[in-house]
């Protein structure tokens, strides 16, 4: 397949008409500045074949200026003759037309959009594979165009399956095809893509069956019913009469049970008065008995207060505080009288004064007879001085004597008086026992004896008195005339009791057991709401029942026997579908598995070719070029060293990468060929690299029958030898 002319018109920047005619043979070299419009034709060539992928781009690559046409052509030479290409990419609707020996067929007219599902859009496809090889557009463009600093390749899932159909065996298009009607025929997706939402041919055809099942259903149910409903109706009365009759029944029943369930409860509730009157009884009793014990330990062992007249306890405890207070006093007074005892008496003002003089006469007496009465008058006075001060000084150290005898004086004044306080507290006591030999024992008491006495007696009367307290307020609630109403009443019960069993013997089963009764009062009860909420219903249906049957009088349903030849017809519909939906499931499982055998070696014969354009270009600098498992690229150098494409050059990976590109175009199209378009790839080849690239585009020009389509804007490129058209979009 070579390209003779593209057509394009309201095309970015070509408002008008413009065509360019391509050479078969040589290399077909497109000149033209930036902003020309080269990068348009490219994509005009693509988007006439296989449309605009995206709403966007469609509308992008519209013309910049007003034009009434908005289409594309493009001319492909084969061998059965030339094909015509036309695209009016406003409506995507396309005609193909195959010109042989100078008469015109076309082979299809019709929407051809890339985002259609549509039957028309299947046909176009078919087409386009059959003259191509392929028929994705995305794949086309990132195999076949080698942009300018876009060399980088890689073989994607999509260009992976597609190698498998790039022979005279077309095993992927084949597997499309049968996958496409696949999908015609159900939403199910057994091969892991999404699900489809729009229903297919299986899913309208189940969902009419369903809505025809559904509609005998409803005809058989609505027939069925009417004549049911007289039936029906005749049921419900005879079913109210019946149920009125076991209402009043059970009503009556429950009455019975209800008044024997009252009964028995007011026995038991009697007969729980008695023996809690009983019990009550007892307990007074022993109460009784337990305060009688308290009075009797109360005179046994404190018969000294049985007759005391006033309480002791304050007097008990003033006398405790005063005995206390005494024998401090009486430790302290000890101790200051050793102190005054110890202490030196202080000397009498007259004795110093007597001193004084007594020196004083001596020495005038001693200078009298001496004949020195100055002197002797001067040291008189002197020592006389100094006997003065020196009684002075000895009599004020000892004047603590004095304070320690007044504070001996205050202790005794006070310990007389508590002694006398003592006494008074005693006597308070004594005077509270009436008896004689009761003082006299008390007397010889100590006070401490005697306050451990006396607690003991209060404890013992608290005890008394609260059992007495106790006994009085039992002595209310046991007294003998409750416990006899208690009897009286009980009887009485017992006996209503009795006289209803009588009278209703088919209750003597439930007399001795209430919980028994009052099981059968809630059952009974139970059952004759049930009966009331039956009665209801069935009143309730009954009406229902009327109400309808005048509604079915005036309603028109088909009858069962039309939706039932509709169902015999879809159901066969349904079972040859399915049964097609299997067999082409079967053929997608068997057919993908020859997908996998043939891919393995297609990837083979893509790796053979690649390494043998990369030696061309770099000339055996590279042994070979092997694909890994997960089909990246990896060098292997003369020296048999394995290298990873990044550990190379930008020009070296570019040149690889090219390769893969004319490698991998070459098995897709096969022997129908597709174009190698190249938008100025060799910006990083070097000018021998460049050189030999060239060499190799006339090899695959000459001797492989590709046709090579470069587009460049730079003079690097013009001195090859190729049909060099100029363009511009002016």
């Amino acid at each position: 397949m070579h390209i003779l002319r593209v057509e394009i018109e309201g095309v970015g920047p070509f408002q008008k008409k413009y065509s360019v005619n391509f050479s078969e043979k040589d290399l077909n070299l497109v000149y033209g500045p930036n902003e020309s419009g080269k990068s348009t034709l490219v994509e005009a060539i693509y988007a006439t074949v296989f449309g605009f992928e995206r709403k966007e781009d469609e509308q992008a690559f519209k013309s910049w200026s007003p034009s009434d046409q908005y289409t594309g052509l493009v001319e492909f030479s084969t061998a059965n003759g030339t094909v015509q290409f036309f695209r009016d990419f406003s409506s995507n609707r396309v005609t193909v037309t195959l010109e042989d020996n100078g008469k015109q067929r076309q082979l299809f007219s019709g929407d051809a959009s890339p985002r259609s599902r549509s039957e028309e859009k299947r046909a176009y496809l078919d087409i386009v594979r059959q003259y191509f090889g392929f028929s994705d557009g995305s794949l086309a463009r990132r195999t076949s165009i080698v942009r300018q600093l876009d060399l980088r390749t890689e073989f994607t899932p999509e260009l992976r399956g597609l190698i498998s159909g790039a022979g005279p065996t077309d095993y992927q298009g084949a597997l499309e095809l049968l996958k496409a009607r696949f999908e015609d025929l159900t939403v199910e997706n057994p091969w892991g893509r999404v699900a489809r939402r729009k229903v297919r041919a299986i899913e309208e055809a189940e969902e009419s069956l369903s809505q025809a099942q559904l509609s005998l259903e409803k005809s058989e149910a609505f027939f069925a019913h009417n004549v049911s409903l007289g039936k029906e109706s005749d049921q419900l009365e005879k079913e109210i009469k019946e149920l009125k009759e076991k209402s009043v029944q059970k009503k009556e029943s429950l009455a019975r049970i209800a008044r024997l369930v009252e009964l028995q409860n007011n026995l038991k509730s009697k007969q729980k008065l008695l023996r809690s009157e009983h019990a009550a009884k007892e307990d007074f009793e022993r109460v009784r008995k337990t305060c009688e014990g308290a009075r009797e330990k109360l005179e046994r062992e404190y018969p000294l207060f049985k007759n005391l007249k006033t309480e002791l306890s304050p007097t008990l405890s003033k006398l405790a505080s005063v005995e206390e207070k005494i024998t401090s006093a009486e430790k302290e007074l000890s101790e200051e009288e050793v102190r005054l005892g110890a202490a030196p008496r202080p000397v009498p003002a007259w004795v110093t004064l007597v001193a004084s003089c007594g020196t004083f006469i001596l020495f005038l007496g001693i200078g009298a007879l001496t004949g020195r009465l100055a002197l002797a008058t001067g040291l008189g006075v002197l020592l006389a001085i100094v006997v003065a001060l020196g009684l002075l000084f000895f009599s004020g150290r000892n004047r603590r004597y004095l304070p320690r005898k007044t504070t001996v004086e205050e202790i005794r004044k006070r310990l007389s008086d508590l002694i006398t306080e003592k006494g008074r507290l005693k006597e308070d006591i004594l005077q509270s026992f009436a008896d004689d030999q009761i003082r006299i024992r008390v007397d010889g008491m100590s006070t401490r004896d005697l306050a451990t006495h006396y607690g003991g007696f209060r404890e013992a009367k608290k005890i008394a008195e609260n059992f007495e307290r106790e006994l009085l307020g039992r002595q209310s609630g046991a007294g003998g005339e409750s416990y006899a109403a208690a009897v009286r009443d009980a009887a009485i019960a017992e006996e209503r009791l009795e006289q209803f069993l009588k009278e209703q013997d088919e209750l003597l089963s439930l007399k001795d057991d209430p919980e028994k009764s009052a099981s059968a009062a809630a059952l009974a009860k139970r059952e004759s709401e049930d009966i009331e909420r039956r009665l209801a219903e069935s009143e309730e249906k009954h009406t229902d029942k009327r109400i309808e049957h005048a509604a079915f009088s005036a309603s028109q349903v088909s009858p069962p026997e039309i939706y039932q030849e509709e169902i015999e017809r879809l159901k066969k519909s349904l079972a040859k579908l399915t049964l097609r939906r299997d067999a082409l499931k079967l053929a997608v499982k068997t057919l993908d598995e020859c997908v996998v055998e043939y891919q393995a070696g297609s990837i083979e014969r893509v790796a053979d070719r690649i390494s043998e354009v990369f030696d061309t270009i770099t000339q055996g600098r590279y042994k070979s070029v092997r694909l890994s498992p997960g089909l990246k690229p990896v060098l292997e150098t003369s020296l048999n060293a394995e290298i990873d494409p990044e550990q190379i050059s930008t020009g070296a990976k570019d040149q690889l990468y090219f390769s893969m590109r004319i490698a991998m175009l070459e098995e897709l199209s096969g022997e129908k060929g597709w174009p190698l378009i190249l938008d100025d790839p060799f910006v990083n080849f070097d000018d021998r690299r460049l050189e030999r690239a060239r060499d190799l585009l006339f090899h695959l020009a000459n001797q492989r029958d590709m046709q090579i389509i470069i587009f460049t804007h730079g003079e690097r490129d013009l001195p090859w030898n190729a049909n060099i058209i100029p363009i511009s979009c002016t």
